[in-house]
């Protein structure tokens, strides 16, 4: 036989399972199980993209777009592996190109694009991807997908107002 329940919606660290006997309550067996980090990452990713959607996001495209004070985050719903296969362009352009590193005053942007296995989980056939901001002011991001070598699947600008 096989029993499955739902985790709850808040981030889980431990779980706590076992069998009791009905007529008496008494406990036949219990087990204490951590959740491996993978799991809890996954949680905190599913609660995370709970809180997002309370809101309207940025920009809509082949994924919603949100910006927070410290990220910007990609959201889809439904979402499969094809949709993250791609990789995504953020581009997070500066108030003052002096805020960059030299290396990059020239493009005027610091380039953080990535890979979806990297900073991204699935969840509940939804999907969420997470990137941090820099600290230093920003003017606006430019967000998207594309291939390697090949041009953007989708791509837009969003204006800060930081």
């Amino acid at each position: 036989c096989l029993v499955a329940a739902p985790l709850p919606a808040w981030p889980v660290q431990n779980l706590t399972v076992s069998q009791r006997q009905p007529e008496t309550e008494r406990t036949l067996w219990q087990a204490d199980l951590p959740l491996s980090p993978a799991l809890r990452a996954v949680n905190e990713y599913r609660a995370a993209y709970r809180r997002l959607k309370a809101v309207a996001p940025a920009h809509r495209a082949a994924f919603d777009v949100y910006v927070t004070a410290d990220a910007v985050a990609f959201a889809k719903a439904p979402c499969t592996a094809a949709d993250t296969q791609p990789r995504f362009i953020l581009h997070v352009v500066p108030v003052r190109v002096r805020d960059l590193p030299l290396e990059r005053r020239r493009a005027g942007f610091a380039n953080r694009d990535f890979e979806f296995a990297w900073q991204g989980a699935h969840f509940d056939g939804a999907c969420l991807a997470r990137a941090a901001l820099p600290a230093y002011p920003v003017a606006r991001v430019r967000v998207g997908q594309f291939r390697p070598g090949g041009d953007p699947l989708w791509q837009a600008e969003i204006p800060l107002a930081r």
